[in-house]
């Protein structure tokens, strides 16, 4: 019936998928459908080879289809209600719910979701089967969907099927069905439609549908990018590809039409100029059957379009005008499917059905190579559903959450100039796990990290001279097992070379294996579990077994350990409890050539409790760089911390080795190891001459990153994880910052004492 000018449509007629099954629907036609859910790239952070390498495995999966697909890209406002409910409920479990910096991170979250208009971008493939059996049509659709992930994943994407409540949720809110009633269809099907001119309103929706024009909607040079500026437009829009393989060489005749009456047009032309060259002509003919031939390229029609969503006409017609802007600034046009916005609509879902310029035949026939440079599954955010937010895109404002221990390599590198924000993340990072129940023990060389440990409750150890607490080195693993003995002497042999201050003489080490078997032997230990719970022996028990053995030389380089200076922090059974979740331990009072001894105590001791069950955990090491130096003497301590970075992931921690020494780090082999081990790293601020270093060895960075990275503010820098890039600006709530920030004027600025 028509209402001043508009139609209002019987609710489930509007409605195109009629049935959900566990992991495909079927059309009101019969046709069966199923879906991907595919994790994009930031593609413009890769650099020129590797995007040149995306687009061509990307030819090459278009070149394999033999059948249409439909690409879908939604961007949609978060659930900010939804997020934060998920994360009060981590809170509560983790008992931190009622810390005034978890009431205060809850309040922040949300006003930052809601402030920077935070959007969620989905990327979907459909796939779909004419009318069949439907054994026959599941068949073909598992056939598809394999073909697809196959290929996606060659291009580093995961992708995976869309089942069971998943594939019902989509379809009921992208058709913006009530979710009420018996069938799906009831539960897909909106309360009231109403058709305007240009646009569809679905309740209290409104929708309108823009489409590329086959002449002018396209750009004139397609670069890598065109893409991407498609994609920067921060409104709540969807972006739709649909994709058709030529069949029976329909779209080769009308191309070699057009070329015919191009060459004709051509040939007169030059005939006119005195330029003709018959030959020429031929060979620009015949070029498209050459191509084809040889499996170079295919021909596809294409058809683009762009959804639009608003709760008003105001709003709509304002996003829309947006929309248009934007592409004429890329001198593209679009115009919205006028008397025909139910086609236009139903092209925009997830439904795998080109209904409006298809029918017509208005889709654009494009070569491989053109459709392939159009690669859709690219994103500026990196977010992560089970992760904790890091901050946001600083250009566009999307989402970046890092989710450490969703990879199997849960370790994270932190490199940056000095104050370039490098505490400020991590303290960030460590916060929002703790909160969810995380661990965290931090090892430091200064007080960075104090303020923090102490306003969470935290247990801050300050190591210096006249310390009350004390870890003997000689301590045996936590779990008792038939060979930590040996593995045992085995590391103590490496803790008594550092003391020594260099590389033990064949004789020293043999009398060291001697001298220390003998001292736990005189304790009654032996590779018997059982013995293993008497005390251990202290150091200078083991300095006296060596006066024995006449290793005079060996023995007085731990008399500052025995009973110098330093004795007691070394010599006395180990009486420091690791009580809190979260542990702060200084070295700023230890000389330089103690520090690295003391770590490698902590970091035994550490090792067993991180270790005892596979919860996660966190284990940062700060300016790790600092305690080695590239030092012969100290190699025992960067490859014991080695060792833990490849063992921990087994154990579900992450360790965050942390250096602003990235020209030293860079230059030793035994450093560099511990920042390319990692499978996440953090950048800020480089040097110019660090960026070809880190761009050559350890990740590879595009000429955009490494101009962001020699130009970025305090707290802007680039996170690579699992793969994926991103830009990012770290934000924390006012409460966290005030604790966290270790810039003199910044904290001058917030009335902090630094």
């Amino acid at each position: 019936m028509s209402l001043l000018g508009k139609k209002v449509k019987p609710a489930q007629e509007f409605v195109e998928a009629v049935d959900c099954k566990e992991d495909y629907f079927v059309l009101r036609n019969g046709e069966t459908r199923a879906i991907l859910e595919v994790t994009p790239l930031n593609f413009p952070l890769l650099n020129e080879d590797e995007q040149a390498s995306v687009i061509s495995r990307y030819s090459r999966l278009l070149n394999s289809l033999y059948y249409y697909s439909q690409v879908l890209v939604v961007f949609s406002k978060i659930n900010v209600n939804k997020y934060l409910v998920a994360q009060h409920e981590s809170y509560t479990k983790s008992g931190m719910i009622n810390n005034p910096l978890a009431l205060a991170e809850l309040k922040f979250t949300k006003e930052l979701l809601e402030s920077q208009n935070t959007l969620d971008q989905k990327f979907y493939v459909i796939v779909g089967h004419k009318n069949d059996a439907i054994d026959i049509a599941r068949a073909e659709l598992k056939t598809k969907t394999e073909h697809q992930i196959k290929e996606l994943e060659k291009n580093g994407l995961q992708a995976k099927r869309l089942t069971g409540a998943k594939l019902e949720k989509l379809l009921i809110e992208m058709h913006q069905g009530n979710g009420k009633g018996r069938t799906f269809l009831d539960r897909c099907t909106p309360g009231v439609i109403e058709i305007g001119r240009d646009y569809i309103k679905c309740d209290d929706t409104y929708f309108r549908t823009l489409y590329l024009d086959e002449e002018s909607g396209y750009p004139d040079m397609v670069g890598f990018d065109w893409i991407d500026s498609l994609f920067d437009i921060q409104e709540t829009v969807c972006f739709s590809f649909h994709i058709h393989p030529s069949r029976d060489g329909h779209y080769e005749k009308h191309v070699r039409k057009a070329a015919q009456k191009l060459k004709r047009e051509l040939g007169w032309h030059t005939y006119m100029k005195g330029e003709a060259d018959e030959e020429q002509l031929d060979q620009r003919e015949d070029a498209l059957a050459m191509g084809r031939g040889s499996g170079r390229f295919k021909l596809f029609g294409v058809s683009v379009y762009i959804g639009i969503r608003a709760r008003t006409l105001k709003e709509l017609d304002r996003v829309t005008k947006l929309v248009t802007t934007k592409l004429n600034g890329l001198m593209m046009e679009a115009y919205p499917a006028t008397f025909y916005p139910e086609e236009g609509f139903k092209s925009i879902l997830p439904i795998g059905r080109d209904c409006y310029l298809k029918p017509r035949g208005q889709e654009r026939i494009l070569p491989t190579q053109v459709v392939a440079r159009m690669f859709p599954f690219r994103s500026s955010a990196m977010a992560d559903e089970k992760g904790v937010i890091l901050g946001v895109d600083p250009d566009t404002k999307a989402l970046v959450t890092i989710d450490l221990f969703s990879q199997t390599n849960p370790h994270l590198s932190v490199l940056a100039e000095s104050g370039a924000g490098k505490t400020f993340a991590v303290d960030t990072i460590i916060h929002r796990y703790l909160l969810k129940g995380v661990p965290a023990i931090i090892v430091e060389p200064l007080h960075a990290h104090k303020r923090y440990c102490e306003a969470m409750g935290g247990q801050y150890i300050d190591a210096t001279v006249s310390s009350d607490f004390c870890i003997n080195p000689n301590d045996l693993p936590l779990i008792k097992l038939p060979g930590s003995l040996r593995s045992t002497v085995l590391r103590l042999h490496s803790f008594y070379s550092m003391a020594a201050g260099r590389p033990l003489t064949p004789k020293e080490a043999n009398d060291l294996d001697k001298a220390l078997y003998r001292a736990f032997e005189k304790r009654g230990i032996t590779d018997d579990p059982k013995t293993m719970h008497n005390e251990p022996p202290l150091p200078a028990e083991v300095q006296d077994e060596l006066y024995r053995l006449k290793s005079k030389d060996l023995a007085d380089s731990l008399e500052r350990l025995t009973r110098g200076t330093y004795s007691v922090l070394f010599n006395g059974q180990t009486n420091i409890n690791f009580s809190s979740k979260l542990v702060g331990i200084s070295t700023r009072n230890l000389e330089e050539a103690i520090a690295p001894l003391f770590l490698f105590n902590i970091m035994a001791k550490v090792e067993g409790i991180l270790t005892k069950d596979k919860n996660p955990a966190i284990f940062v090491v700060d300016e790790y760089y600092r305690y080695f130096q590239g030092k012969k003497e100290y190699e025992p301590f960067a490859l014991f911390l080695q060792a833990m970075i490849k063992s921990f992931r087994h154990y579900n921690t992450a360790v965050i080795p942390i250096t602003q020494d990235i020209d030293d780090a860079l230059d030793n082999a035994i450093a560099k190891a511990l920042i390319t081990i990692p499978n996440s790293i953090l950048l800020f601020e480089q040097k110019k001459r660090n960026i070809e270093t880190i761009d050559k060895e350890i990740v590879s960075l595009s000429a955009k990153a490494k101009d962001y990275l020699t130009s970025s503010g305090r707290g802007e820098g680039l996170i690579k994880s699992g793969g994926k890039y991103a830009k990012v600006e770290v934000i924390a709530a006012p409460e966290l910052e005030r604790l966290i920030v270790t810039d003199p004027n910044r904290l001058r600025e917030l009335g902090v004492e630094g």
